[in-house]
This record gives C-alpha cells, structure tokens and sequence, in this order.
C-alpha cells in the first residue's frame, strides 16, 4: 500500500524522451466511477510515478492506494518500490514481441 503523504519537494519527474524517462499508460480505478485512463512521460522511478499519478489526479493526494500492474497471466502485481517498477517495465517490454 502507498501512503498518499510522502513529500514531493525537489523530485524532478518531468522528463523529455530518453534513456531516463519511460511512457506510462495508467487507469484509475474509482469505485462508481469510469475508469480513467492516460498516458505521461517519466523517469523510472517509483516515487516520480507516483508524484506524477497525484498531479494527474489530485484526489490521491490524501488516499491511501495501490499501484499494481497486470502480468503474462492477467495477475495485477503491487509495485511499492523501484526494483518492482523496473521488473514491471522489464516484463512488460518482454510482453512485447
């Protein structure tokens, strides 16, 4: 889980297209709601995605959530750190071809 209260000053996150920065599509799931979907440009780094993910949607600001990936078998895995965030990436590049 996430603790919506960490603090953000002095992450840069926003990174154009290159070697440190990596494309997100992320959906938010509410419950009764839609769900919403977008994409955003970042580093590889866990607490980038989620400064992004809280300036995307503030109402996460002060909730508690997780963020989870689906793997090969339609499993959502929890990331919580940066080596979960670069096994995600890794596996989801392999998914690829």
């Amino acid at each position: 889980m996430v603790k919506a209260k960490q603090k953000w000053k002095g992450v840069v996150c926003n990174g154009g297209i290159g070697k440190m920065s990596t494309s997100y599509k992320v959906f938010l799931h509410a419950e009764g709601e839609d769900d919403n979907i977008r994409r955003f440009m970042a580093r590889k780094s866990f607490v980038c995605v989620l400064k992004m993910l809280k300036d995307m949607y503030p109402k996460l600001k002060d909730e508690t959530f997780d963020v989870t990936w689906k793997d090969n078998v339609n499993d959502m895995v929890t990331i919580d750190n940066d080596d979960d965030l670069i096994l995600a990436l890794t596996e989801m590049f392999l998914l690829e071809d």
